[in-house]
């Protein structure tokens, strides 16, 4: 009998990419600046949002029988940038496939299991991918690889401790440093716009940072606050020790490996993020774009993707599998973001 050749169906393929991949929804920034995958469905080659400007002023006086009060409409400033086609593929090449056995089988070669761990290397690379560009745009600037895109902060949603005035010195100055008012002022950058919260992101090492200085230990010590003088247990005390408006303090203690394998962190550890909440404001999303491998030629959409594609008839005989995703983060309120640079 002839040795029989298998592998995953598409329907077993789309199962597994719309249940367990795209996109891991307990990741920090992604929760920010979730997948747009509508808005810009039609936008292959440029992605352009428009950022708003805060509601200013309070309502005119005016009188019975007279004409409303003319007010100027709030600003709205266009930003365009090329999308980002984020693409890479696993190949099973021939002297893989030519050995693959389903289990208890020696008459039929079966591919499925190399196919899905390949799905999800490719799934996870996105995940992480998608996060750590939605962190870095928090900070003001995208960089990845070659490429930067500007948000447009103003210099006082910027401020670097130990160079901006009114900031203290930066918090590795163990002995010296102020964070607690540096994030009060930092969260007044944040007043005005709109925001009825306003929320502290950082990495695990940020607050780590920030809890080897001399003046939150005296906050803490001998006091009912002693527990949170671990990071998890002083992002739940936060609020009340800051005050200025800050409701929440959310940790990121998420990682993903590197390409040699290290831990890497997706906010930094120099940085400190403040975010204004309000309801019914879209802080920004990740704008994702068309992509012919999502949907093909007639049907192109935005998404991450896998495609898988059968070359075993070819001269060199192969399973190739595709994933990645096309577009960058966007942000339609950068007012109401505070990148407060705590460190070299």
């Amino acid at each position: 009998m002839p040795i029989q050749y298998t592998f995953p169906s598409l329907e077993l393929i789309k199962h597994l990419v719309d249940v367990k991949t795209f996109i891991s929804d307990d990741l920090v920034a992604t929760k920010l600046l979730p997948i747009d995958t509508d808005t810009f469905a039609n936008s292959p080659s440029a992605v352009t949002w428009d950022v708003l400007e805060p509601t200013r002023g309070l309502t005119s006086l005016s009188a019975l029988d007279a004409d409303p009060i003319l007010i100027n409409q709030r600003a709205i400033k266009t930003i365009s940038a090329a999308p980002l086609y984020f693409k890479e593929c696993v190949s099973i090449p021939e002297s893989q496939l030519i050995n693959m056995r389903k289990p208890g089988r020696n008459d039929v070669r079966d591919a499925t299991d190399s196919v899905l761990r390949a799905i999800a290397q490719l799934s996870e690379r996105v995940s992480a991918l998608v996060e750590y560009a939605n962190a870095s745009a928090l900070t003001g600037t995208l960089n990845i690889g070659h490429v930067s895109v500007d948000y447009g902060f103003a210099t006082d949603h910027k401020p670097v401790c130990g160079t901006t005035s009114g900031y203290g010195p930066v918090w590795t100055s163990t002995a010296s440093a102020t964070p607690i008012e540096d994030l009060r002022r930092a969260a007044k950058t944040i007043y005005g716009t709109g925001a009825r919260e306003i929320e502290v992101y950082a990495s695990l090492e940020a607050i780590n940072t920030l809890l080897s200085t001399k003046e939150i230990k005296d906050v803490l010590i001998g006091t009912r606050n002693i527990q949170a003088l671990s990071a998890e247990g002083f992002a739940e005390a936060a609020p009340a020790i800051l005050g200025a408006g800050i409701t929440k303090m959310i940790l990121s203690n998420q990682y993903y490996a590197d390409e040699n394998g290290d831990p890497a962190a997706f906010f930094p550890s120099n940085k400190v993020f403040l975010v204004g909440r309000a309801p019914g404001v879209q802080l920004g999303c990740f704008a994702s774009t068309p992509s012919l491998d999502n949907g093909g030629l007639d049907g192109a959409k935005g998404g991450p993707f896998v495609k898988t594609t059968d070359f075993t008839d070819r001269p060199r005989p192969e399973i190739i599998v595709t994933g990645g995703i096309y577009g960058l983060p966007v942000l339609y309120r950068p007012d109401m973001v505070t990148c407060l640079q705590i460190s070299a």
